[in-house]
C-alpha cells in the first residue's frame, strides 16, 4: 500500500551543485534521494523503492542520461514513473532523443526555480493519481473475482442439493413403507432386505456425492 508521507523524488546528477539546487528547491515538499553516479542509481533501483518521479542529468560520465532512462524504463516497477531531464542541451534533436528514451518532460539548465517546481508538481500529481486509479481497479477486480467465486460456489451448492433430494426422498419413502408394512403386519423378510439394500445404495450415493464435492 502506498505510504502516506511525502512523495519521493530521485535526482541523478554528477555535479554536486546541481544536486544541492534540487535539494534547496524541493526538500520542503518531497522526500529526496540524491545520487551523483548512474551506477549507484541503478543499484538503488534494484531494491524497487517507491519512487514517484526521477530527475536525470543527460551529460554524465560512463553512462549518459539517455541510456540510464532506457534502463529504468525497462523495469516494469518504474514503467509509469515520470522522468524529467535536467540538462543544458537545448537542440531539438536532443529534446526528441530524450522523449524517445522514455522521458516525460525536459527542463533546461540553468533551471528556473518556479518552472522546475511546477513541472515536478504536475508530474508527481499525475503519478499519484495513476497509482490511486490502479489501486481502485485492483480492488474492483478483487471484488469481482470474489463475487464470481461465490457465484460458482452457489451453483455447486445448488447442484449438490439437487443431487441429494432424490436419494433422500427414496430413503424417506423406503423407511415409511417399512413402518407402514410393520404396523399393518404385512412386513416380509424380502421387503426388509429389498428396502434395506435400497437405503444402503442411496446412502452410499450420498456419501460419494459428499466426497466428490469435498474434492
Amino acid at each position: 500500500m502506498k505510504k502516506a508521507n511525502k512523495p519521493t523524488v530521485l535526482a541523478v546528477d554528477d555535479t554536486p551543485d546541481n544536486l544541492h539546487l534540487v535539494m534547496e528547491l524541493l526538500h520542503h515538499d518531497y522526500t529526496l534521494k540524491l545520487i551523483n553516479d548512474p551506477s549507484k542509481a541503478l543499484e538503488l533501483l534494484k531494491t524497487n523503492p517507491d519512487i514517484d518521479l526521477i530527475l536525470l542529468d543527460i551529460m554524465m560520465p560512463v553512462m549518459d542520461g539517455y541510456e540510464l532512462c532506457k534502463i529504468i524504463k525497462s523495469n516494469p516497477h518504474y514503467e509509469k514513473v515520470p522522468v524529467i531531464f535536467l540538462t543544458a542541451l537545448e537542440k531539438m534533436s536532443d529534446v526528441i532523443k530524450g522523449f524517445e528514451s522514455g522521458a516525460a518532460d525536459y527542463v533546461t539548465k540553468p533551471c528556473v526555480p518556479e518552472v522546475l517546481r511546477a513541472r515536478v508538481k504536475t508530474h508527481v500529481e499525475r503519478k499519484l493519481a495513476y497509482d490511486a486509479l490502479a489501486r481502485e481497479l485492483e480492488a474492483k477486480e478483487e471484488m469481482l473475482f470474489k463475487q464470481s467465486r461465490m457465484s460458482v460456489l452457489g451453483e455447486m451448492f445448488e447442484n449438490v442439493t439437487h443431487q441429494w433430494k432424490q436419494p433422500l426422498s427414496i430413503i424417506n419413502v423406503g423407511c415409511s413403507t417399512l413402518k407402514m408394512s410393520y404396523e399393518f403386519d404385512e412386513l416380509t423378510m424380502d421387503e426388509v432386505i429389498t428396502t434395506v439394500d435400497m437405503i444402503t445404495a442411496e446412502s452410499e450415493y450420498l456419501s460419494q456425492t459428499i466426497d466428490d464435492f469435498r474434492d
